[in-house]
């Protein structure tokens, strides 16, 4: 009985020292992320690697051969490498920003489906701005919350427009009507009450780029733009 006893002892101290080598040996020693721009190389190193099983290769190797992948709100998706024995290599691929609202002296900063990404008051470039009213809260990795859903949904709609169509705007405010109103640079762009911005929006494409690069100053009405209708620029004199 006592031979048996200390026999299985011998075996689990063992595998003890087994694991304990493999766990040293395998160890997650060197690791390299790029892509990353909201935060820095040090909080994503912890957000990947939170325990002793992210920080042995085998179980991250296993785990990633599996699917089993981390999610951060932040990140659209993700590759790893291992390139050499104890180094992983991750790169990321972040969730991109399509807009964003002014709130008091933050911009708040968010993804197509209007997730916020950001909140800064710092104001990014070449990012839309809308100036809106009824924004009762909003928190990082969350929804961005609006009294008005439906205004929420159109903000959206055009957001993604400008990014689809690549149009150079640098603010949209709505009007007294409730009527996007668009301003690049010196010109001010009347959108109107549509269902559908985008024949709009894609019409304005081209004619847009030209005016910017001939520093045009003026206005475009396009509430009732039909598809093939000719866009005029009406331009403002100086006095």
């Amino acid at each position: 009985m006592i031979k048996n006893i200390r026999y299985r002892w011998r075996i689990l101290i063992i595998v003890f020292i087994a694991l304990l080598g493999t766990g040293v040996l395998f160890q997650v020693k060197e690791i390299t992320i790029e892509g990353n721009t909201f935060h820095t190389e040090d909080e994503i190193e912890k957000m990947f690697f939170s325990n002793v099983l992210d920080k042995n290769s085998l179980t991250f190797f296993l785990r990633e051969s599996l699917g089993i992948k981390k999610e951060l709100p932040f990140v659209r998706e993700y590759d790893t490498e291992f390139t050499g024995v104890g180094k992983v290599e991750i790169k990321i691929y972040e969730k991109s920003i399509v807009a964003g609202i002014q709130y008091m002296n933050d911009f708040i900063y968010f993804d197509k489906e209007g997730m916020v990404l950001e909140s800064t008051d710092v104001k990014k470039k070449d990012i839309p701005i809308f100036n809106v009213t009824g924004l009762t809260d909003f928190t990082l990795y969350h929804k961005v919350e609006i009294s008005n859903e439906t205004a929420l949904d159109r903000i959206l709609k055009i957001a993604n427009l400008l990014v689809h169509y690549q149009l150079n705007i640098d603010r949209i405010l709505f009007n007294s009507r409730n009527e996007p109103v668009m301003y690049s640079g010196e010109i001010k762009i009347l959108l109107g009450k549509q269902e559908d911005y985008d024949n709009a929006m894609q019409a304005l494409q081209s004619v847009l780029k030209t005016a910017r690069q001939e520093n045009v100053a003026g206005e475009i009405d396009l509430a009732n733009y039909k598809v093939g209708d000719t866009i005029i620029i009406k331009r403002r004199t100086s006095n």
